[in-house]
């Protein structure tokens, strides 16, 4: 029957679909914070309806797991993060025969177009020249930022760069590491990248971790210190970072193929947000086609 009507759902093992969830998330091999992202969707499946077996999942089901998330107040965006780990798991039973057809297929899971905050070069000017005048943890972060900046690594792979991962090749130093998130290679021209400034700001570190940074949502809010202190108006986050790396090398002309290998982003889409962020590179390059 199912293969007429593709909307008929045979279920072969009809045992409970949390607890299922909770051993895969046990058995995947997942990062520290996105193992947490999967344990959070399973708690909020769980607030939703404590116990339901795969049969009860339906394209009905997804609706109201949807209006369920809308009323507890989440943005867009959250919303859609617990829906893609959800519709994961549901393509996992797939995968291993426990149902036939997919209570996702009508959903669409919808993205809002985040405007990112990024640092400026002049930003980047202050937060350079305050470094000398910074201590402890508040100096570590500064400099475990501007790093950021300079490589568009994220926080989970500047907690983790070593020295030795520091490379000579064609005579330059490159950064060269596998990120956490992807396990997808990068390689950075750091001694080109910024002037070199990345390579400076890391001289005196001959072996072991490059910077010893406190957890993440502290490592934020003495962020925000900083920032205030310069009189930089704006909400900094590590992430801040990243997203300018790549705005100030769209701005400076980088081509997006080189700058998705720069971001190891494993699909040019994934780059093309910041695209959207810069009026002033659509400006220059018309500007340069009609000269």
């Amino acid at each position: 029957a199912s293969a007429d009507n593709p909307e008929h759902l045979t279920v072969k093992d009809n045992r409970s679909f949390p607890r299922w969830m909770q051993e895969q998330i046990h058995r995947c091999k997942l990062s520290k914070g996105t193992n947490g992202n999967h344990q959070n969707t399973l708690d909020v499946l769980r607030g939703f309806r404590y116990d339901f077996t795969f049969s009860d999942i339906t394209y009905e089901f997804i609706m109201e797991f949807d209006h369920y998330i809308k009323s507890l107040g989440y943005a867009v965006n959250t919303l859609a993060k617990f829906m893609k780990i959800f519709k994961r798991y549901i393509n996992l039973a797939i995968d291993n025969d426990i149902i036939t057809a997919n209570p996702f297929r009508k959903y669409h899971i919808h993205l809002e177009q985040t405007r990112k905050n990024t640092v400026t070069e002049s930003d980047i000017k202050k937060i350079e020249n305050a470094i000398e005048r910074l201590e402890g943890d508040e100096q570590e972060v500064a400099k475990g930022f501007l790093f950021s900046t300079y490589t568009g690594l994220r926080f989970s792979d500047i907690q983790r760069v070593q020295r030795s991962n520091i490379k000579t090749i064609y005579r330059n130093k490159w950064l060269v590491m596998k990120m956490q998130k992807t396990e997808k290679e990068v390689r950075v021209p750091i001694s080109r990248m910024f002037g070199g400034k990345g390579v400076s700001l890391i001289n005196d570190i001959r072996q072991g971790r490059l910077f010893r940074l406190p957890p993440n949502a502290r490592t934020n809010v003495l962020l925000d210190r900083i920032t205030n202190r310069l009189g930089i108006k704006k909400h900094l986050s590590f992430h801040c970072a990243r997203h300018s790396c790549a705005t100030i090398l769209l701005l400076k002309g980088v081509n997006m193929p080189i700058i998705s290998a720069i971001l190891g982003h494993t699909s040019i889409h994934t780059t093309q947000v910041y695209a959207a962020v810069k009026d002033k590179t659509i400006n220059r390059e018309i500007r340069r086609a009609f000269r």
